[in-house]
């Protein structure tokens, strides 16, 4: 029996864009649906938008994991999750392994019977970063603390992201609100960018606001978020990485002009979450990919100036020195681990 999207028994995570209720879109990584299912078989109807990159879906059956390459035609495709499993209850969790890369639809699943899972966690956390944040090269296993492989997406997953590790070790909630490429400001960064100087790059303070914001997928339309929908008590902001394309404004000249601005605009956007999430501890941060030791300085130095006792500033053992590649899962645990012990410090 198929039992479409908008059933009461499934159990959603992540920005939704949610307007046809039986048709929701996922468009971060990490979002996920979960529902438990009667039977010995199970599919999955839903719906791939992409660009150019390869886009994978991500499932766990009673904790055994899977993925399957989409079809890329913008049509309804089912796919075949488990087969020739015992006929009894399983928990099915269906998830986007990528960033905005690609957006999927969730059309609903085909099993005997469904029923309600347990519900989300209580405790919430919030990612705001980049392709590190969003697990992008992760599963590239053999190649830690080494430049990326070769690939187009099929090593990117968001289950094996430093966030969701880490919310899994608090019990969490996860909504990673991150883009690969993406930096700060408009017309720095990668993230769409059309030109070598960055130009026309999309950055977080223009996208943050939104569920979809990719403006290549769904005509450039920008769906607006509803943050009255959730409210984390924890955030982390890790952004600073891509902010030195097409220059590195702070290795070149940390009091100058553009740094100065650089610092206002970061101080700001931490003012935004501030005001949007009045009760959350902000973590700043960056990673442990290799980059200027300057970009953590200056979040510093953003830091002590708000003087607020619910903004930190995170530096992991090894910041800007582990690795000129992505992270890979096990760099993730360690990320997540150092976190970890960090929040339980700053929450005693």
């Amino acid at each position: 029996m198929f039992y479409t999207a908008d059933d009461n028994r499934f159990i959603y995570s992540g920005r939704i864009d949610d307007e046809k209720k039986d048709a929701p879109v996922f468009a971060y990584p990490a979002t996920n649906v979960r529902v438990r299912f009667k039977g010995t078989k199970v599919s999955a109807k839903m719906i791939c938008t992409e660009t150019d990159w390869r886009c994978f879906f991500g499932y766990f059956i009673d904790g055994q994991h899977g993925h399957q390459e989409f079809f890329y035609d913008g049509n309804e495709h089912e796919y075949l999750l488990g087969e020739n499993l015992c006929d009894c209850w399983h928990e099915l969790m269906i998830f986007k392994r990528q960033d905005q890369c690609h957006y999927m639809t969730f059309l609903g699943i085909d099993a005997e019977d469904i029923e309600r899972p347990a519900e989300n966690p209580e405790k919430k956390i919030e990612i705001i970063g980049d392709s590190i944040s969003c697990g992008e090269v992760s599963e590239a296993v053999g190649f830690e603390g080494q430049l990326d492989p070769d690939c187009k997406g099929e090593f990117s997953n968001a289950y094996y992201s430093y966030g969701w590790i880490l919310a899994r070790k608090l019990n969490a909630e996860i909504h990673i609100t991150s883009e690969s490429g993406i930096a700060l400001i408009s017309n720095t960064g990668y993230f769409n960018q059309t030109a070598e100087d960055g130009s026309n790059a999309q950055g977080m303070e223009d996208c943050f606001d939104y569920i979809e914001f990719n403006r290549y997928l769904h005509n450039g339309e920008k769906k607006p978020w509803d943050f009255s929908r959730w409210t984390p008590d924890i955030v982390i902001l890790a952004l600073g990485q891509n902010d030195a394309n097409p220059g590195d404004i702070m290795e070149n000249d940390f009091y100058g002009e553009k740094a100065n601005e650089w610092r206002r605009r970061y101080r700001a956007f931490i003012e935004k979450l501030m005001g949007l999430y009045p009760k959350a501890e902000i973590i700043c941060t960056t990673a442990i990919m290799i980059h200027s030791l300057m970009w953590d300085a200056a979040i510093d130095k953003v830091v002590k100036e708000i003087a607020s006792d619910r903004v930190h500033h995170f530096l992991y053992s090894r910041t800007a020195s582990a690795t000129p590649g992505h992270v890979r899962i096990s760099e993730a645990t360690e990320m997540a681990d150092e976190l970890k012990a960090f929040i339980d410090r700053m929450q005693k």
